[in-house]
């Protein structure tokens, strides 16, 4: 084979290829995309595709999107409608304890009263009585149950310028916490159950209070 047939092929020995530029070989390292070549349109094409400004319709029927209120702001209106069922809940429950209360008290009194006119009314007449009787006051009257009266007559021995103008008088018709004293020229009576009713009373004038 002779070198003419040789020389005509391309050797591989020597550089033939022409080395890419700066911007290729960014591309092959993928440093760069390469741009997408822009098929040539023809005019009437483009402009198909573009709407006519006679061709927009505006429709005047749409409804309008309302503004969205802020979701931050704070409805006082409710605010204020909470406000006012807890002071109503407060008002029931303070009518509800002082309620409860007054029958408390009324319960203990109906209990305890007669058991402490029992032991210490006759103390409390005896304390009281020489300050009510005039010291010139003579003949003096004592009327009272025959229980209270046997004390009354022991409490008040105790005081010998009163025990000696005293006359002690059992009386059935009397209460057991009554007591009238009597003299020429005046009197005084101890009425403790009259003392309680007037006590009970006065806690359910204040209770029908409250409840208005």
């Amino acid at each position: 084979m002779s070198d003419a047939f040789f020389a005509s092929l391309p050797r591989f020995d020597t550089e033939t290829v022409v080395p890419p530029n700066g911007r290729q070989m960014r591309i092959l390292l993928g440093q760069e995309v390469e741009d997408e070549p822009v098929p040539d349109l023809p005019l009437s094409d483009m402009m198909d595709d573009t709407p006519a400004l006679e061709d927009v319709q505006v429709d005047a029927a749409a409804p309008v999107e309302e503004a969205v209120p802020d979701q931050g702001e704070i409805d006082l209106s409710e605010v204020e409608a909470l406000i006012a069922s807890l002071s109503d809940t407060i008002a029931r429950t303070e009518n509800d304890a002082h309620a409860q209360a007054v029958r408390l008290v009324r319960s203990i009194a109906d209990r305890l009263f007669p058991e402490l006119s029992d032991l210490f009314l006759a103390e409390e007449i005896g304390r009281h009585l020489p300050g009510l009787i005039p010291a010139a006051a003579q003949g003096v009257e004592v009327h009272a149950s025959p229980a209270l009266c046997e004390r009354l007559q022991e409490v008040i021995g105790r005081n010998e310028a009163l025990a000696s103008r005293c006359t002690f008088v059992p009386a059935e018709s009397l209460g057991q916490s009554d007591a009238c004293v009597s003299w020429k020229t005046g009197g005084l009576t101890f009425d403790f159950d009259g003392l309680l009713k007037a006590c009970l009373a006065r806690l359910d004038t204040m209770q029908a209070t409250m409840d208005e």
